[in-house]
């Protein structure tokens, strides 16, 4: 669905709430507040759900990809991709 989708879904379901708020004086922020808040917090929901469907989906085919690799396996290769990374320079 997106960022966009989950912005248009609460814009669009608090349309009149937004538009008694700007005719009771709320400035550009506050209405940006109400808005950002609940889109983020509908997204954080989200990310939570899916990392959680991810991590249960993924234990069951993980034995499929490499059978005989170990945790400690994973962990090491985990923490060599971070040691020996080399990030690009940023000065010249």
């Amino acid at each position: 669905m997106g960022l966009y989708g989950v912005l248009f879904y609460a814009v669009s379901r608090r349309i009149r709430e937004i538009g008694v708020r700007v005719a009771l004086g709320a400035g550009p922020a506050d209405v940006l507040c109400a808005v950002f808040g609940e889109s983020f917090w509908l997204v954080g929901l989200g990310m939570a759900i899916g990392l959680g469907v991810a991590l249960v989906a993924t234990r069951p085919l993980a034995m499929f990809l490499v059978p005989d690799l170990s945790v400690a396996a994973k962990i090491n290769t985990i923490q060599q991709s971070f040691l020996f990374h080399n990030p690009p320079s940023l000065h010249n």
